[in-house]
């Protein structure tokens, strides 16, 4: 019998988008799975809604209002009954051959931990923007160094082996961590299993003014990077000390992106602090010197302008 997929949506408010999450889902050619939307305290007619839906692997799961999708991920996760766990925000959409060609690599490279894919870009309408990679990644595994860099992984395009769960933990709701939750879970699992990435659009990413990822300003993204990558090099020091210059490099890149904005709203304080902390970290960088000489050249800029 072939394995069962178990797909989580969480959703809050949603309900028209997340009727068009679930009947995505409900039109792959893979069938054998069950969907559990994971609703967390909404106040519309979204359980109205979903329950009227007739198919019967699709169930829905209440749970007390909490705002963070990790919360409600989790729960889901935990009364699910399927060999993969696929996550789906409730804003996104599934094309149809999504779960078949991703249950297809576990097939053929069984030691694989989770796959992943590339995905159209919509905007609220449905209408295409590009492709979220395109030509910039090509198909093959993500090393942990790869993923100490940038996060490429989409997170409604992840399948990944029930087990990994039991093995590396749940989705992690410190608000630390808060809209990046889906990152750290990537970075703890890398450590131990081969994440595996397909150069096809199997998905549509939908660029919604509502999501958390959206919410959150540059500077405050920036901050969240360097708080998970010190993060990662307290919690697993055998894996920073394989990833050293790495980690390094990219905390003093963002702080030298910190010094470039306070350089641009005239922050004297703040420009000099950002300074200090990305020199910290790669005193000996000839690139990262550069930035700070053109960064002290846009401030100087910037103060003249006044």
């Amino acid at each position: 019998m072939p394995d069962l997929v178990s797909v989580i949506i969480p959703t809050y408010n949603r309900r028209a988008l997340t009727i068009r999450a679930v009947e995505s889902v409900l039109a792959q050619t893979y069938p054998h799975f069950e969907v559990i939307v994971v609703d967390d305290g909404s106040t519309d007619d979204t359980i109205e809604y979903l329950s009227r839906i007739p198919d019967p692997r699709v169930k829905v799961l209440p749970i007390k209002h909490s705002g963070h999708p990790s919360i409600a991920r989790n729960a889901g996760i935990e009364i699910a009954k399927g060999e993969y766990i696929a996550l789906l925000d409730s804003d996104d959409e599934w094309l149809p051959p999504k779960l078949e060609k991703q249950v297809e690599v576990f097939t053929k490279l069984p030691a694989t931990g989770m796959v992943c894919s590339d995905a159209y870009k919509i905007d609220l309408n449905g209408e295409e923007i590009s492709l979220y990679h395109g030509k910039k990644l090509s198909a093959g595994y993500f090393t942990l160094n790869r993923l100490l860099k940038s996060n490429p992984v989409i997170c409604s395009s992840a399948l990944i082996r029930k087990k990994i769960f039991s093995d590396v933990g749940l989705f992690s709701h410190d608000f630390v961590f808060r809209a990046a939750e889906d990152y750290v879970f990537w970075l703890r699992m890398a450590r131990s299993y081969p994440i595996y990435y397909l150069d096809c659009p199997l998905l549509n990413y939908r660029v919604t003014q509502d999501s958390l990822t959206l919410q959150a300003t540059r500077s405050q993204t920036l901050h969240r990077l360097i708080n998970i990558l010190d993060w990662f090099g307290r919690e697993y020091p055998d894996s920073y000390k394989e990833n050293k210059i790495t980690i390094r490099q990219k905390i003093s890149e963002y702080y030298y992106q910190l010094q470039k904005d306070s350089a641009e709203i005239k922050d004297i304080k703040r420009f000099f602090l950002y300074w200090y902390k990305a020199f910290q970290r790669t005193p000996f960088s000839i690139r990262n010197l550069k930035k700070a000489g053109l960064n002290l050249i846009l401030l100087v800029k910037s103060m003249l302008k006044s």
